[in-house]
């Protein structure tokens, strides 16, 4: 389906009538590539963020924000008046130019030339390269042949156990594994010998990690060696500097009892479990939510059944819409944040996004978050990974 054909019949009429002559640009082509480099964000009314990255070597990668992960395209872009045009996957085309009003992206169906008036016009924002996250950086092959991705590739300096001492003094360990999770026995987590379990990502030089009870630590080269920075759950990320720490990387000992008990529940329980549908996952997220929004206050989430949400925080209410992947439920609240709410061992986290930030860039809050009425039923057993 074009996107025209998605969009509401005055919002067509509308942006048609703005008169975008693109065919003036396309009579006088030069090196516009220059004027669009970077990551740009434009929103479709009804498909919701669609990312682009420009880059000098004349490619570009762009994806749809809730297809991210599993759906990001590239193409070559050719220089085209004062910006680029690039074919989609779809068969439409594509310009980003800068106009007098700022960049736009100008969309034309597929079969039909870029002149005369485009089948859809948007406003491009410029967003940082942090918030775009992972994918702003250029996927490579891997030269070792080993058959990781290039995020795990690059992160293979971090695979491996790493021992760290506490603020209080208690030494304890973080195991970073390649298929993107990890686990500590951090000694203050209350969580005894289960330990703490996460998943990570890349940020570019770091890693990051987003435990199961809404912690958030960093891994990172030092002037020498290396250091992890930790943030404690439901603190705005950005507000928190937390003292550096040394991490060094160590071999297991057998005898330790929290690594005996962390492999063997790696063989039963997913850390990162996937639900088998869509409608499966929106079945169970639907409902009431209770969520540490900040230390010692309680916010109630309430997902509708027809993908309305309804929240109150700071004793404000909130409301937005909300969708399920297998992976996690996507909620869009009305002034702009995007919060995501997806299992983590037998837990379930909250990451909240502000406007301007992908879902692949560093959050800007981690809250852990459970049902209201935490009904009898054993969580594996719903995902499509359980092995029971």
């Amino acid at each position: 389906m074009h996107i025209l054909n998605m969009l509401p019949l005055a919002l067509a009429v509308l942006m048609l009538s703005q008169g975008a002559n693109v065919s003036a640009q396309q009579a006088n082509p030069s090196n516009g590539g220059e004027a669009v480099l970077g990551a740009w964000r434009a929103t479709h009314p009804d498909n919701g963020h669609l990312y682009m990255i420009v880059r000098k070597n004349n490619l570009v990668s762009y994806f749809w924000e809730f297809w991210k992960g599993e759906r990001v395209m590239r193409s070559e872009w050719k220089p085209f008046g004062n910006g680029i045009y690039f074919a989609l996957n779809s068969g439409d085309k594509l310009i980003v130019s800068r106009t007098e009003a700022g960049v736009e992206a100008f969309f034309y169906n597929a079969g039909r030339a870029m002149s005369g008036e485009p089948d859809l016009r948007m406003f491009a924002l410029k967003v940082n390269n942090l918030d775009v996250g992972k994918w702003y950086r250029p996927k490579v092959g891997n030269s070792k042949g080993s058959g990781l991705s290039a995020e795990q590739d690059e992160s293979e300096g971090f695979f491996g156990t790493w021992e760290l001492v506490s603020s209080q003094g208690l030494p304890y360990h973080i195991v970073v594994e390649k298929d993107r999770t990890a686990a500590t026995n951090w000694p203050h987590s209350n969580q005894g010998v289960e330990g703490m379990h996460g998943f990570w990502v890349r940020q570019g030089s770091e890693l990051h990690i987003v435990w199961d009870t809404g912690h958030y630590d960093i891994l990172s080269k030092a002037e020498v060696g290396f250091q992890k920075r930790g943030y404690p759950p439901s603190v705005e990320l950005s507000s928190v500097e937390p003292e550096p720490q040394p991490a060094l990387k160590v071999e297991w000992f057998p005898q330790d009892p929290w690594r005996s008990s962390y492999e063997k529940s790696r063989k039963t329980n997913p850390i990162t479990p996937r639900w088998k549908s869509a409608k499966q996952a929106s079945k169970f997220f639907r409902g009431d939510w209770k969520l540490l929004s900040s230390p010692g206050e309680l916010t109630r989430l309430e997902l509708g059944r027809f993908g309305s949400i309804r929240g109150i925080r700071n004793g404000e209410e909130m409301r937005g819409s909300w969708r399920c992947t297998i992976d996690y439920a996507i909620l869009r609240w009305d002034n702009g944040f995007t919060e995501l709410i997806r299992p983590l061992g037998d837990r379930f986290i909250s990451l909240l996004y502000s406007p301007l930030k992908n879902l692949d860039a560093v959050p800007d809050q981690v809250c852990t978050i459970e049902p209201f009425e935490r009904w009898n039923f054993s969580l594996p057993k719903l995902f499509a990974g359980s092995k029971e």
